[in-house]
């Protein structure tokens, strides 16, 4: 056990831990650049997840954090309303044990390719997250791009629709290469 509330950078620290199956708490709420970028990689014994309780994001903070953990069955709450480039980037990619995620991902400004490719590869997902960010002008005033680009790529089992049907508990409207199968 050890206290990671001051820690700065703890980028890759467990990639590749394949035998790895709890993890330290993380409670920084100031987020450095990539500080827990694909900091847990391929640790595919694991199983929970620490909470993450910041609220601003720093760029690439938690990019490719868990890709590869295909033991992981949830996903942590994630607090943040103020977002930063890449900063959720492939969190999860490739998570195929992956079944549920919290309801909503409570953003309302996006950042660039802040959520890209984030769920890409949780083939066993069944109900994606409400999205209630509607504004793609970053809080830099510029235009955000890429922010939901293969969000939801290869997660064969959620149900979205690019047209509002009716037919399922939460009406999507996506472009069609956000959930490509």
């Amino acid at each position: 056990n050890f206290d990671t509330e001051n820690v700065t950078d703890m980028s890759n620290m467990f990639n590749g831990c394949s035998s790895l199956d709890s993890v330290p708490e993380l409670k920084a709420m100031n987020l450095e650049e990539g500080c827990y970028s694909s900091m847990f990689v391929r640790c595919t014994k694991l199983t929970k997840v620490p909470e993450l309780p910041a609220k601003k994001m720093a760029p690439y903070c938690y990019q490719s954090m868990f890709d590869g953990c295909t033991a992981l069955t949830t996903t942590p709450t994630l607090n943040a309303v103020e977002l930063a480039e890449g900063c959720y980037a492939s969190m999860f990619n490739g998570c195929k044990g992956i079944t549920s995620t919290q309801d909503i991902l409570p953003a309302n400004v996006l950042a660039n390719s802040c959520y890209m490719s984030m769920y890409k590869g949780c083939t066993a997902l069944t109900i994606a997250p409400t999205l209630p960010a509607r504004n793609w002008i970053g809080a830099d005033g510029t235009v955000q791009k890429n922010c939901y680009r293969e969000m939801f790529y290869g997660c064969s089992k959620i149900k979205l629709s690019e047209t509002q049907t009716g037919e399922y508990q939460t009406p999507y409207r996506i472009q069609h290469y956000l959930f490509a199968l």
